[in-house]
């Protein structure tokens, strides 16, 4: 697939292969002009939410104006499906909007019997408009170039196709499924456990809120929900070299690889509370002279030259680390 280039903004439209450019329909020639205040010129990648991508440009006007660029993304080889119940209040807003900025590609509205809100009919065909809506002002921010499909599923043939129901009483050792069915506030019944074809899963020890366990079964899924608060993988690094202009040495692979390095040997539990900080220059982005372990990369002679120091507090005991040598080269 060829990588779109960098712009101002992505936008979904209905054809990207209109022979006049892209048209953009009320909402998305208001967002460009109104609430984002392009300016004539400015850059704008077209999307389908199929894949499908244009590179164009902003002229004022309700066409874009193509480049010439464009490019087609393959469909995920194994698509991640969520569905929950939705609760009250805004919550099934954020679900969405979560779940299609992380990835999901099916996101599947059901009810229970315990369910509090009630979506049937018409009323529950507008909430799925609205929920598609959120989608895709999700999907224009974050980038992505596959929309999600929202759809309205009764629990019963979710689980008669396979669905795994999320439980605090599940089994933990069982591997989440491609769908996971997030419950209602008041848990799921006997009967509906029962009527389960696979056993269900525990997301972790504790009670959360309805809304929570789907976003966290993706993040799950992306290697992105460790419990390492406070432990040696839990870095603070600044962007370093790789994005700012300032700093004179790499942040944020010297902190991939330490954490790389302790996970493969699980000593992170072990080790204990550990907090590990990196800058990568003087202007300390990264806190590193407060850290237990502080890294600040420097530029010696044009080479990454890294010092350590030990012992800085950043608590209400603010302490200083002090250095515990000369530095040394990236490689060593």
């Amino acid at each position: 697939m060829t990588r779109p280039p960098d712009a101002s903004t992505q936008i979904l439209v209905d054809d990207l292969g209109d022979p006049a450019g892209p048209s953009l329909g009320d909402d998305a020639f208001h967002h460009l002009s109104r609430a984002l205040r392009l300016r004539p010129g400015e850059s704008v990648r077209a999307v389908d939410g199929a894949g499908g991508w244009v590179h164009c440009t902003f002229d004022g006007s309700t066409r874009l104006v193509p480049t010439g660029a464009a490019g087609l993304e393959a469909a995920p080889e194994q698509p991640i499906s969520v569905a929950f119940v939705p609760v009250k209040g805004d919550r099934p807003e954020l679900v969405v909007q979560k779940l299609t900025e992380l990835g999901v590609d099916r996101i599947v509205i059901t009810s229970s019997e315990r369910s509090v809100v009630r979506w049937d009919g018409e009323r529950a065909e507008r909430h799925r408009r609205r929920l598609e809506k959120v989608s895709v002002e999700a999907l224009q921010q974050c980038r992505r170039l596959w929309l999600p499909r929202i759809e309205l599923i009764p629990l019963a043939s979710l689980l008669a196709d396979g669905a795994v129901l999320a439980d605090m009483d599940g089994d933990r050792s069982v591997e989440v499924g491609r769908t996971v069915v997030v419950g209602p506030e008041g848990g799921w019944t006997d009967r509906e456990r029962a009527e389960a074809s696979r056993p269900a899963v525990a997301l972790g020890p504790h009670v959360l809120r309805a809304d929570l366990p789907a976003i966290h079964k993706v993040l799950k899924s992306r290697g992105l929900a460790t419990a390492n608060i406070g432990l040696v993988s839990d870095i603070i690094a600044c962007p370093g070299m790789d994005y700012c202009a300032l700093a004179t040495a790499r942040s944020i692979p010297v902190a991939q690889e330490i954490a790389t390095h302790f996970d493969a040997l699980k000593l992170e539990h072990d080790i204990g509370p550990l907090k590990i900080k990196i800058s990568g220059c003087i202007n300390a982005c990264g806190h590193h002279h407060v850290g237990h372990i502080g890294i600040l990369g420097l530029d010696r002679a044009g080479v990454e030259n890294y010092q350590i120091t030990l012992g800085g507090d950043g608590t209400e005991d603010a302490a200083l680390g002090e250095r515990t040598g000369p530095g040394f080269a990236y490689d060593q």
